[in-house]
């Protein structure tokens, strides 16, 4: 569900709610079903909010775009991998918790020349779980059990969040005569975790 409005013929501010899921499953290849049940893992659940700007200034050579979100993920999905004696790697999927993810995102471009043009974007975001599926706890029980040392299963971090992001750039378009256009590029990017 979207909305949009077009405040000029290159802005625009536009808002949306979206539902996604994706299918829960059967953790068959896991070598330790005593451990870690064959499942089933419930399907994840995300709902997400995004509001934002999109913009084009001088003519089109330059362009803006800047959006914020917020993601509340129930039953979020986990791959695990346990390390374990008998078996080197235990792999398995499980359902870890509810999430909320929020953040803000900005990129910009901008033709400062008819052969050279930047780029840049950068983003912010933080997440945490609301609360941890009990699965959760009883699985490091029997892992610490089985082996005698304490075992956090999935931690205080989300997996592949990164708090922080950004990019910049150039590309430089050389007229060659006969032999073509040659093309000078280069970016850096960042991200933090």
């Amino acid at each position: 569900l979207g909305a949009q409005w077009n405040f000029s013929d290159s802005g625009q501010i536009y808002g949306f709610w979206s539902k996604g899921f994706r299918s829960g499953g059967f953790n068959f290849r896991n070598a330790k079903p005593f451990f870690i049940p064959p499942g089933p893992t419930r399907e994840e659940e995300n709902n997400t909010v995004e509001i934002g700007l999109k913009t084009d200034m001088a003519d089109g050579r330059v362009r803006l775009n800047v959006a914020a979100f917020h993601n509340e993920i129930d039953d979020m999905q986990r791959e695990l991998n346990i390390g374990d004696p008998d078996v080197i790697v235990l792999q398995a999927t499980i359902n870890a918790g509810d999430v909320t993810i929020q953040g803000i995102e900005a990129d910009f471009a901008a033709l400062l020349t008819e052969n050279f043009s930047i780029n840049a974007s950068v983003g912010v975001q933080d997440g945490e779980y609301d609360s941890i599926d009990p699965f959760v706890t009883i699985l490091e029980a029997l892992l610490e059990q089985a082996t005698g040392q304490p075992t956090t299963v999935i931690g205080p971090e989300l997996p592949r969040l990164a708090p922080t992001n950004y990019s910049f750039g150039f590309s430089w378009d050389i007229p060659a005569g006969n032999l073509g256009l040659f093309n000078l590029a280069s970016s850096y990017s960042y991200r933090e975790g």
